[in-house]
């Protein structure tokens, strides 16, 4: 019997993890219908034997792939940090949109975003930022848990905040994802904290913020009344505070 797509998928799986990565490209090409296997033979026998193996072999029916199929030959591609196979993913990821009309889901999009933004280190270019600009745009049409869709978009623009402009500026979606204000932190939203005034600054006070004991304290004074008077004034104690240090 013909195999379907599962267990196609499950070869082509077995084939990346045992890194055979060209056998799996090898036989996606084939068996998708988008090219066959060629036989080179030398004479004039070359067809007459083509009409021959007609006749004896048995027609071959293509498989139609879904995003696992492309998902496990991006991964393996990407795995490999190299200009070449980056290139080779970017256009699967594109064939598979635009020829099959298949949408990527939540694990291809993270598989794609965590190889390209990681720390690899092929670095991005501006093919390589409008591919990662690409697949977070994507992502925003699918279902995530709450908060993970605004982590992703935070991990991407801190990674542009640090290109040159000129590698995204023309590129309207990445424009509004730099400009979009980003939701207030539940922690700084209910302790009132904000990141103009902060009653308690992550990195330090600077003088005249208005509160006299952290001015203090910041200018190191050993005064132990004025450490506790600023955590009286924030309704923070040794027995329950809201806000742990340890």
């Amino acid at each position: 019997p013909e195999p379907d797509v599962v267990a196609f998928n499950a070869l082509l799986d077995a084939c990346c993890r045992c890194d055979e990565l060209k056998l799996a490209l090898e036989l996606f090409r084939w068996r998708v219908g988008i090219a066959a296997p060629s036989s080179k033979r030398e004479g004039d026998d070359v067809g007459k034997e083509k009409a021959t193996r007609r006749r004896t072999t048995p027609m071959i029916t293509s498989i139609e792939p879904d995003v696992v199929t492309y998902t496990s030959l991006i991964s393996a591609l990407l795995q490999l940090d190299s200009r070449a196979a980056t290139e080779r993913a970017r256009s699967l990821y594109g064939e598979m949109k635009r020829k099959w009309l298949i949408s990527p889901d939540t694990v291809l999009v993270d598989t794609i975003l965590t190889a390209m933004i990681g720390g690899r280190p092929v670095g991005l270019d501006h093919e390589d930022v409008e591919f990662v600009l690409s697949v977070l745009r994507d992502g925003a049409h699918l279902e995530w848990e709450d908060g993970q869709y605004e982590h992703r978009k935070r991990a991407v623009r801190s990674v542009l905040t640090g290109r040159p402009g000129d590698t995204w500026k023309n590129n309207e979606f990445a424009s509004r994802l730099m400009n979009e204000r980003q939701p207030e932190d539940p922690l700084f939203a209910k302790k009132g904290w904000n990141s103009i005034d902060s009653g308690f600054q992550l990195w330090g006070g600077s003088k005249g913020n208005g509160d006299a004991a952290y001015d203090r304290t910041a200018e190191g004074e050993d005064d132990e009344s004025s450490v506790d008077s600023f955590l009286a004034s924030k309704g923070w104690n040794d027995i329950d505070s809201g806000f742990r240090l340890l």
